[in-house]
C-alpha cells in the first residue's frame, strides 16, 4: 500500500497494475480515517465518550472486510460500483428510520413528561445517548450492507414480502 507517493499510484492505475485487493486496502484506510476524524475530533465526544472510537472501528473494519470478502468470494465483480450503490440506498433506508425513531422519541418523552419540551435532548447528560446510538446506526448500515452484497453477489437480489396471496 502506497501511503505518500501520488507519482507512483497514478501510475499503477494508469498502467491498470492496480488489484481490486490493493483498492479495498485505500477503501478501508479511508474508513478507518474517516471513522477516527468522527469521533475522535468532534464536540459531541467529550472525555470518555472518545471511547466510542473502539467499537466504531471495529464495525467499520469487521464490516467492510466482510462485505468485500463475501463479495469476492461468490465471484461477485466490480465491488467499489456495486458498494456506492448499495451503501447510497442503505445509507437512505438507515437515516429515514433513524429519523424516524428520534422523531418518535420526541413525542414519547413529550408524552411521558406531560410537556413538550426539547430541553432533554440539549443537556450534557444526552451523549450516551447519542453515542449509542451513532455505533447501533453504524452496526445496523454495515450489517444491512453486508447482506446486500452476499445476496447481490449469489444473484439472488432483495424480494420483497408480497400480501397477495393471504
Amino acid at each position: 500500500m502506497n501511503w505518500t507517493d501520488l507519482k507512483d499510484i497514478e501510475q499503477k492505475i494508469v498502467e491498470k497494475r492496480y488489484s481490486d485487493s490493493e483498492a479495498f486496502n485505500y477503501f478501508l484506510g479511508t474508513a478507518i480515517l474517516y471513522t477516527l476524524g468522527c469521533f475522535l475530533f468532534l464536540e459531541d465526544y467529550v472525555h470518555s465518550y472518545k471511547l466510542a472510537v473502539i467499537p466504531a472501528l471495529i464495525i467499520t473494519v469487521v464490516g467492510s472486510v466482510y462485505s468485500y470478502r463475501t463479495y469476492t468470494s461468490n465471484e461477485g465483480s466490480d465491488f467499489f460500483r456495486d458498494y456506492f450503490a448499495l451503501s447510497w440506498v442503505v445509507g437512505w433506508r438507515i437515516f429515514f428510520y433513524g429519523f424516524l425513531f428520534i422523531f418518535l422519541s420526541i413525542i414519547a418523552a413529550s408524552i411521558l413528561t406531560t410537556s413538550i419540551s426539547f430541553e432533554p435532548f440539549d443537556l450534557p447528560e444526552t451523549n450516551l445517548f447519542k453515542v449509542i446510538f451513532q455505533i447501533i446506526m453504524g452496526q445496523w448500515y454495515y450489517i444491512l450492507l453486508y447482506r446486500s452484497f452476499k445476496r447481490v453477489s449469489l444473484g439472488k437480489p432483495y424480494k420483497s414480502v408480497s400480501y397477495t396471496h393471504l
